[in-house]
């Protein structure tokens, strides 16, 4: 029916289908996620005017968001208790107040 509708709406990727919240339902997972450090803008008040200094600060503000993402996507293949089932099974043996383990940055 989905991919049937998808058709219908003539989307311009035919890779893309239309999915409807609530009929195919996933498994919640863990959220990994990681503060970089910040990035002060006070004294680069040179974007505002300069495109390279602006293209530099974009690049350097990437870059570093890459770094992070392929961190946690490292650490999220490392998780262990990464499956709810793993986190289900740890809980009912350790108490199901008990925090489940978790990476050390």
């Amino acid at each position: 029916m989905m991919r049937a509708y998808s058709k219908h709406l003539k989307l311009r990727d035919a890779k893309h289908e239309v999915i409807f919240p609530g009929v195919c339902l996933k498994i919640p997972g863990r959220f990994y996620y990681r503060f970089g450090k910040p990035i002060l803008m006070r004294e680069r008040q040179d974007v505002l005017t300069d495109r390279h200094a602006a293209t530099d600060l974009y690049t350097h503000i990437k870059s570093e968001v890459q770094g992070i993402i392929s961190y946690l996507l490292d650490k999220r293949e490392e998780d262990e208790y990464r499956k709810i089932s793993r986190r289900l099974m740890f809980m009912a043996s350790q108490g199901f107040d008990t925090q489940v383990p978790s990476f050390d940055p």
